[in-house]
């Protein structure tokens, strides 16, 4: 139960209260009035354009940044004679919540939806499109429902699609010929490939053939894009003997084909392979493909060198180790799998000490603090110790715990506690820590439990230790579940490799090793941590402001960045006015109160100018990295066709609001000038997985990703180089060679 110990506390504590919220609606009202002059109107904000192709709809719409779109509200209809709409296909938008429409759907950036034309009168040249629409503003101003009218014409709807009518005119056809004929399927509808993994050392390539659709026996080409295997004699069934007007006399396949490929490792080592595979067919009907190719990323299990069987291989180039760099999780992986377990233990306690300094661990310091500091009169350094120690135990066997689950079951515990309930739930009981810090009231519990607890206590001496062990557990789940390399390493030999018992000792090690130096802080400030008298009041209500200082830090990933830098000033502002009042001695009242005073104003003007971090209130968001946003793996697939039209190699970053790490490189790695200028060439994509959804699972989850921050590459062909990969915050410099090294091996 909480229990007042006195008025003025909570005279005081309702004065700081008011005063920050007058302090954050004062920013806030400048800030919007400065924002609402820039209202755009609404055929600037968000602009579409329509065309057909093959029978559909084609709506393309592009948002302006800071504006945003309706899934539900997109509607199309028509009342043109002879012609009916179907169904609209619209991808899945980002989950959003506003005081407008509570739960719903939104895109931003560009958003395409496909419209079914059902063409009832073949005379019909043209429709009048009405598409129904509602977007907002991020600054919280709402279009009005509106409709809009669009005249669409139809010529060439009913005929082939765009690659169709190409392939006629290549061999000397016309679409006028094919009309009343059947419509015929793109190529990669016609044949559709598939790859299967029969053991370490056998691949099995399987097409599946439209009826009315065959592919040439003689046009299979098969190509190893890395050099850490080759391809053995392709294992090709007997086909039909056929005529081909274009070929004479072939073998054909129709239906179904599979072939197995015989393979040569350089190495036994589980690893990401790239495999190309070239093909071509034709319809009986009287047209023919060109040369298609379609590229497969494979994951080679582990196997034995002892079982790879004697291949002839299709060329005569020695097998030779894969000259590709090893990415940082791979290669530590390797550290779990084959290093004595005593040394690899030793060698992630290691990692986890210099985890420790990171922002991701930084924030349970003022956490442990606090639990000690609470002690009081009953603090000594072994008490210290132990309170330390349990904290460290908790976090790190929830840390392994969570780490094993997450793998084997591909569910990542950490990123669901990142909702904004529990965001929420856990600030608001760093805030009930915080006030009974400034002795607003005491937490009790009920006397029979206390009297239990006390007969507990004086038999063990080690006061409550639950209390602190929950909190480890919570800060492990909430407050720092970063993603790095080490971490990556450790689920990979869980999940890909089925050994939960190194890969979870490897995570026991590196989160001890980020405990040790809370340990040590903790034990320390047990032996310095004044015992009584007025400076002990004054220690108190410092740890208190900073656990509001960490409430407000969970909370900064729900807010905008203006808002959460008026949220800091509003703190500095209560610290300001809490120092002058209850501080001791009176010097560092006054030096305290000036420079938070001073900071708060300093934090308030960074809101006004566009400031983003807290850390450099004085300094405007610089120029960043333009991503274009992608929700699913159709929406990827989509645009890296467009990138490979284009020649262009491919940036794909998984980013969330909850991650630390995300954070810093958007605020110090994306914003540096070499980097924006060695991605210049690149198509940059981002995946926002804040939500952690279905849809953000399954991205996830082809690409076997742990979380965010995680950066992937792609070559002009669009398949993934997984030797490339970022997991983990990397500086600007660094960050700038692995792109320049990437690029370099695109030449």
């Amino acid at each position: 139960m909480l229990k007042l110990n006195n008025n003025s506390c909570l005279t005081i504590v309702t004065q700081l209260f008011c005063l920050a919220i007058a302090w954050v609606a004062t920013g806030i009202s400048i800030v919007n009035a400065q924002s609402n002059q820039n209202i755009l109107p609404p055929e600037k904000a968000f602009e579409y354009e329509v065309t057909v192709s093959n029978r559909v709809l084609i709506v393309d719409w592009t948002i302006q940044p800071g504006y945003y779109l309706y899934r539900n509200k997109l509607k199309f209809s028509t009342l043109s004679p002879g012609v009916k709409l179907g169904t609209p296909d619209l991808p899945t938008g980002e989950s959003h919540s506003d005081k407008f429409f509570g739960a719903s759907e939104i895109y931003r950036d560009t958003v395409t939806a496909r419209v079914p034309i059902i063409i009832e009168d073949e005379s019909v040249s043209s429709l009048l499109l009405f598409v129904d629409w509602q977007g907002c503003a991020d600054i919280g101003f709402c279009y009005p429902p509106t409709t809009w009218e669009s005249q669409v014409s139809l010529v060439g709807a009913q005929t082939l699609n765009d690659r169709g009518q190409n392939l006629l005119t290549l061999l000397g056809q016309t679409p006028s010929h094919a009309e009343g004929q059947q419509q015929f399927l793109r190529a990669k509808e016609a044949f559709q490939p598939s790859i299967e993994i029969v053991d370490p050392y056998h691949l099995r390539v399987s097409w599946y053939i439209a009826d009315g659709y065959y592919l040439y026996r003689d046009k299979f080409e098969f190509e190893a894009v890395d050099k850490a295997f080759q391809i053995g004699q392709p294992q090709i069934p007997a086909g039909k003997k056929k005529f081909d007007e274009y070929f004479g006399d072939t073998e054909a396949l129709f239906h179904e084909v599979s072939i197995d490929l015989p393979i040569v490792r350089a190495t036994p080592d589980a690893q990401n392979v790239q495999l190309l595979v070239r093909y071509q067919g034709c319809a009986e009907n009287g047209i023919c493909y060109p040369p298609t190719e379609h590229g497969f990323s494979i994951r080679l299990p582990q196997a034995l060198s002892s079982d790879q069987p004697n291949i002839p291989l299709i060329s005569t180039e020695t097998v030779v180790t894969a000259s590709a760099p090893v990415s940082e999780q791979d290669r530590l992986a390797m550290v779990i799998r084959d290093s004595n377990i005593f040394w690899m233990a030793l060698v992630f306690i290691g990692i986890g000490i210099l985890l420790a300094f990171t922002p991701c661990v930084l924030p349970m310091v003022p956490i442990l603090s606090s639990l000690i500091v609470g002690q009081g009169d009953r603090l000594t350094t072994r008490r210290a110790f132990v309170l330390s120690s349990v904290y460290v135990l908790a976090m790190a066997l929830t840390y392994t715990i969570a780490g094993v689950v997450t793998a084997m079951l591909g569910q990542n515990l950490q990123a669901a506690f990142q909702h904004p309930v529990a965001l929420i739930g856990f600030a608001l009981i760093f805030v009930v820590l915080a006030l009974a810090m400034f002795d607003v009231f005491t937490i009790q519990m009920p006397r029979f439990v206390q009297r239990r607890a006390q007969q507990i206590s004086d038999q063990q001496q080690s006061g409550n230790l639950g209390g602190v062990a929950m909190m480890g557990v919570l800060s492990a789940l909430i407050v720092g579940p970063c993603i790095a390399a080490p971490l990556v390493a450790a689920l990979i030999v869980i999940a890909q490799m089925g050994d939960a018992i190194r890969g979870g000792a490897a995570l026991f090690a590196l989160s001890i090793g980020m405990g040790i130096p809370l340990i040590i802080f903790g034990t320390s400030a047990g032996k310095w941590m004044p015992k009584a008298g007025p400076w002990m009041n004054t220690i108190k209500a410092i740890f208190g402001f900073l656990m509001l200082g960490i409430a407000v830090w969970m909370l900064s990933r729900l807010m905008s960045t203006q808002a959460a830098l008026l949220t800091w000033a509003a703190l500095m502002v209560g610290l300001a006015v809490y120092a002058m009042r209850r501080f001791h001695p009176q010097w560092f009242r006054i030096l305290v109160g000036i420079a938070a005073l001073g900071y708060a104003s300093v934090l308030s003007y960074g809101a006004f100018i566009g400031a983003v971090s807290p850390l450099h209130p004085l300094s405007p968001a610089a120029p960043s990295i333009e991503f274009s946003s992608i929700k699913s793996l159709s929406e990827l697939q989509s645009r890296l066709d467009s990138a490979r039209r284009k020649n262009k190699p491919v940036m794909m970053d998984f980013y969330a609001d909850w991650c630390v790490a995300c954070k810093e490189f958007e605020h110090y790695t994306f914003t540096d000038t070499s980097v924006i200028e060695s991605l210049s060439d690149f198509m940059l994509l981002q995946a926002d997985v804040t939500a952690n959804d279905k849809v953000d699972r399954e991205l996830q989850d082809h690409f076997d990703i742990f979380g965010p921050p995680t950066i992937l590459f792609f070559d002009r062909l669009g398949r993934e180089q997984p030797q490339y990969r970022v997991v983990g915050f990397m500086k600007a410099e660094p960050f700038n060679d692995h792109v320049t090294s990437f690029a370099g091996s695109l030449q």
